[in-house]
């Protein structure tokens, strides 16, 4: 049987799988990773075209190609759960990435998390995700991109941003 840890959105593929030499949060990873790829093992690939799964030993993700990833975390007691649950400086958004795939993101953020801050931050966190216009309907995929509690979102790779707070707000 094998073991989910990370999941990662591309143009091309869902990948399922975990990241070689994590040693931290994978939002933080991914916000100081110095390389260019991400190495995954153990992976099973959704090709969109065609939905095919690939299965493979191991692969590297250019970083700059991640729509979005998840990390299965144990919760219990974790300090990242705990920060997750303060609603008070969240809104919602609807985010859209459109490139070869017109994906609709919609969840909870930290307000403007979007926007370049004083960390340089590529990446930022939306909770409780509703994911539209994922391609290829692969039943297992599916079921687990929409069941994610929370997803970490490539700034870059983001087109449209719809957050009626930071119109008012301006």
């Amino acid at each position: 049987m094998e073991i989910i840890q990370d999941v990662i959105l591309t143009d091309s593929f869902l990948m399922l799988g975990t990241i070689a030499n994590k040693y931290r949060r994978l939002s933080q990873l991914l916000d100081h990773y110095q390389k260019l790829f991400v190495p995954l093992v153990d992976v099973t690939m959704y090709d969109h075209a065609d939905g095919e799964q690939i299965h493979v030993s191991d692969v590297l993700v250019n970083v700059e190609e991640i729509i979005f990833a998840h990390e299965f975390v144990d919760s219990g007691g974790d300090i990242f759960q705990k920060n997750m649950s303060v609603d008070g400086d969240k809104t919602e958004i609807r985010a859209f990435y459109n490139g070869r795939i017109n994906l609709e993101l919609r969840g909870f953020v930290r307000k403007r998390a979007y926007e370049v801050n004083k960390f340089n931050n590529e990446f930022f966190v939306m909770e409780r995700p509703q994911i539209k216009g994922l391609p290829g309907e692969v039943p297992t995929s599916s079921r687990i991109v929409q069941e994610l509690p929370y997803i970490i979102i490539h700034k870059k790779r983001i087109s449209y941003v719809f957050d009626s707070q930071a119109i008012l707000q301006s």
